[in-house]
């Protein structure tokens, strides 16, 4: 794809917070093009690039999402319409944030257990610490969500075996990340993931 890029075009990617840079890196992408050696030889290209999967424009296993799609296409256009609104695509923090429990309410074998305590707590602080660490290449999303996962099914299992709700130890939200708490379970696998934990109001693990 020959990239042709118009003023008007330049407008309506700067009101969506797509650089130049990106529309560049996305057609290299729709090419197949290997970017290994780009990313690694500056920083400032790896951050570019995280921040691609990171808005959603591209897979973890580098290919183009619908939302990346859309951009080069708009691109492709040589009229002056507006670039219609991606619609919404769930990040990695999202997915974080809907794994993490509201509270310690959960049933596991039978036993019912909480609640006692929330512990979602300043969202959109959480969302600057998880994308920081991920950014900079200090854990991966993935294993912030594996983690997280392997440290609520412990708790839960712990619970089960000695019949005290061991969930409701867990730091809230913004303490879980800011103190990378999660840390300790990193690449120790991920056990049945429960069916549900945005609000743990009845799970059987």
């Amino acid at each position: 794809m020959k990239l042709d890029i118009t003023d008007a075009h330049f407008i309506e990617l700067q009101k969506k917070g797509y650089t130049v840079d990106i529309v560049l890196m996305l057609s290299w992408v729709q090419k197949g093009l290997d970017l290994t050696h780009i990313i690694e030889g500056s920083k400032k290209i790896e951050v570019i690039y995280k921040s691609m999967k990171r808005k959603g424009l591209i897979t973890e296993d580098e290919q183009l999402t619908l939302v990346g799609v859309e951009i080069l296409d708009f691109i492709s256009k040589k009229t002056n319409t507006k670039m219609m609104k991606p619609k919404p695509v769930a990040t990695d923090f999202d997915r974080w944030w809907e794994i993490f429990p509201s509270n310690d309410k959960f049933t596991v074998k039978g036993k019912n257990f909480g609640p006692t305590r929330s512990f979602k707590a300043k969202k959109d602080g959480c969302k600057l610490l998880f994308d920081k660490m991920t950014l900079e290449g200090e854990y991966t999303a993935q294993q912030i969500i594996d983690a997280t996962l392997y440290d609520i099914n412990l708790k839960m299992e712990r619970s089960y075996k000695t019949n005290s709700n061991q969930l409701k130890f867990l730091q809230n939200s913004h303490t879980y990340l800011l103190n990378k708490i999660f840390g300790g379970f990193v690449n120790m696998g991920v056990k049945e993931t429960p069916r549900k934990t945005t609000n743990l109001g009845s799970i059987d693990i």
